[in-house]
């Protein structure tokens, strides 16, 4: 049972999706976007987060949420309580079928859609607490596509440094992504 001074935090799905996938009040999902990839999107829709493969012979696919932009970039959001590799495919997997999903008989392959995941991952360190993924060469660095982008967060880094440093210390990408760990009304002001 949650007390008065318990927050049900963001790490939950349906909590997660309450707050970020609300048609009527895009306000969460623009603060999202503006803190994570620093864009400010004139128009924000809200798709079916359910990707329905052929019966029988495709797995279905339940993502958190998924956003359109006004140019028609797509941005996938999963919340991640464990994160192991098979979690880490299962996300890839997901953003192939999106992509996927997305491709339109008679649409020119240079017309396709940007697709970007962002993974709220609440378990399993990170090399560097906020990681942004891209097809590269290995040996020149040069990117192959800018079609194709995933953001990964080590939520857990930045609840640690909000649990303990000065609030006033963290700057507005620290405090947002803190939010999703926090538990008590206390320490959520």
């Amino acid at each position: 049972m949650i007390t008065e001074k318990e927050l049900i935090p963001l790490k939950f799905d349906l909590v997660f999706k309450r707050v970020f996938g609300d048609k009527n009040d895009l306000q969460p999902i623009r603060c999202l976007l503006k803190r994570i990839l620093n864009i400010e999107p004139k128009e924000i829709n809200i798709l079916n987060s359910e990707i329905i493969g052929k019966p029988y012979k495709d797995k279905n696919v339940n993502v958190d949420l998924i956003v359109t932009l006004e140019d028609n970039t797509h941005i996938m959001i999963e919340i991640n309580t464990d994160v192991n590799n098979a979690l880490i495919d299962r996300n890839f997997f997901y953003l192939c079928r999106v992509i996927s999903n997305n491709l339109k008989p008679n649409i020119s392959y240079n017309e396709l859609n940007k697709h970007i995941q962002i993974n709220f991952d609440f378990k399993g360190l990170h090399k560097k607490p906020i990681m942004h993924y891209k097809i590269i060469s290995q040996e020149t660095g040069e990117t192959l596509t800018d079609k194709l982008e995933i953001v990964r967060i080590d939520v857990p880094y930045f609840s640690h440094k909000w649990y303990n440093k000065d609030k006033s210390e963290l700057d507005s990408v620290e405090r947002f992504i803190a939010l999703f760990d926090i538990s008590d009304r206390i320490n959520a002001k």
